[in-house]
């Protein structure tokens, strides 16, 4: 019997001993490190007093065994950035466990304030995490800028000033003339576009161009496409001049808005970037369309469509679609209903088996221009076909061109007064290279 009660107290001694170690499992190491989703928290861009933003980090514990955090804090502690871990503020949230090859999500919210200054200004702080009598800490940053608010229809000749972005929260009807500043920043909300009533025309410069983006600059957002409506155009509108401006992340960069009512606008669009548009990025009815010097790529529909012009000059253009986010099978270019067509000097290239559609058309000329496509469709003069342009990297969005492109000194050199540079600014040589950017050799 004293046996048997020796035996069951041995047992229990090894249930409490295996229980009291299990319940221990934690790392005390101070040589152990946690990982992060990225090496520094970098927020980007912010415009004060519009929307506060929420931005997510992740902190992880890839050891086997729990890690204690004893706290979390700032470098500096202000009220411009305020943090949260588990939902609670870091400053009250102790003693933060985590799991063996589990992680914690870190939601910081910023407040930066209104200061009325134009000049963009740096944020810039550490996120401190203490733990086993040591630290790790995750560098902050952020570019802060304040802006001017576009809410109103402009009724009145109006100009946009460039010492500071404006937000653009409403679809506002431009209905007289409006100057853009050059190297003004426009940026739009949600479903927030120019309904353009009027003459348009914007400026910039090669080193201060205008630009037309949507107003989240934030990381995560920066490069989304679809976030604003775009430029749209009207049977009332009559000149739309842009030269040295970029148009990007909206649902289109140009378009009218009544597709049964014929525009007789004319665009001029030189020396401009066209990038990342949900849909069609050109997508115009009735007019002329001059476009020279100029890169449109990445949209979720045509890059360019047009219909019912009477004139279309695309020049030394580079069109580019590389689209990737959802099922794309529209050509680069497609135009209907159309005559007078000179496409001269570009390139028409992208991830389908043909990327140009002509339409029906009383006259087309397609010369000197690499083009992907079926070449038995189209009456073309020195055309390259199917060749890859071979562009420096068309996923990073480079579409300069290499040494080994067949677009080099392929061009037919034309009106050097008005062609001579390309849109990098460099001197097109005596025998220039087909599409936007002139081959320059290391």
């Amino acid at each position: 019997m004293q046996k048997q009660y020796t035996l069951i107290f041995l047992i229990l001694i090894s249930v409490f001993v295996f229980s009291c170690d299990k319940g221990d499992d934690y790392e005390y190491s101070s040589s152990v490190k946690f990982d992060f989703n990225t090496d520094s928290i970098k927020l980007g861009r912010i415009f004060t007093e519009y929307k506060s933003l929420s931005y997510i980090y992740k902190i992880y514990n890839t050891n086997s065994k729990k890690i204690k955090i004893d706290s979390l804090s700032l470098t500096r502690k202000d009220n411009e950035l305020i943090i949260y871990a588990d939902g609670q503020n870091i400053y009250s949230n102790k003693n933060i466990i985590i799991n063996g090859n589990d992680s914690l999500f870190i939601i910081l919210k910023q407040k930066f304030p209104y200061l009325n200054k134009d000049q963009e200004r740096k944020y810039e702080n550490n996120l401190i995490i203490n733990y086993n009598q040591t630290k790790q800490s995750i560098p902050i940053s952020a570019r802060i800028q304040d802006t001017y608010s576009l809410k109103q229809d402009i009724n009145t000749p109006t100009t946009l000033k460039a010492n500071r972005p404006y937000i653009v929260e409403n679809k506002i009807k431009i209905k007289s003339s409006l100057n853009i500043e050059k190297g003004s920043q426009l940026y739009f909300t949600k479903n927030a576009g120019f309904e353009i009533m009027a003459d348009f025309i914007a400026n910039g410069d090669r080193d201060n161009k205008t630009i037309f983006s949507s107003y989240r600059q934030d990381s995560i957002y920066r490069d989304v496409p679809g976030q604003w409506e775009g430029l749209l155009t009207s049977s009332e509108t009559k000149t739309i001049n842009i030269n040295h401006v970029i148009i990007e992340n909206g649902k289109h960069a140009l378009k009218s808005i009544n597709e049964e009512e014929n525009n007789n606008a004319i665009y001029q669009i030189n020396n401009c970037i066209i990038r990342n548009n949900s849909d069609n990025a050109i997508d115009i009815n009735g007019g002329e369309l001059y476009m020279t010097n100029s890169l449109n790529y990445n949209c979720g529909g045509n890059c360019i469509r047009i219909y019912n012009l009477s004139k279309t000059n695309i020049t030394h253009t580079t069109i580019a679609n590389y689209w990737t986010i959802s099922f794309n099978n529209k050509k680069c270019i497609n135009i209907e209903n159309s005559n007078n067509i000179n496409i001269i000097n570009s390139i028409i290239w992208g991830n389908n088996y043909q990327e140009l559609e002509l339409g029906e058309s009383d006259y087309y000329l397609l010369q000197n221009s690499l083009i992907k496509g079926e070449e038995s469709r189209y009456t073309a003069k020195n055309c390259i076909f199917n060749l890859d342009p071979e562009f420096v990297n068309q996923y990073d969005n480079s579409f300069e061109l290499l040494e080994e492109s067949p677009c080099i000194n392929s061009a037919l050199k034309i009106n050097e007064s008005k062609y001579g540079y390309d849109l990098n600014n460099n001197k097109r040589e005596e025998l220039p290279d087909i599409g936007a950017f002139e081959y320059i050799g290391i």
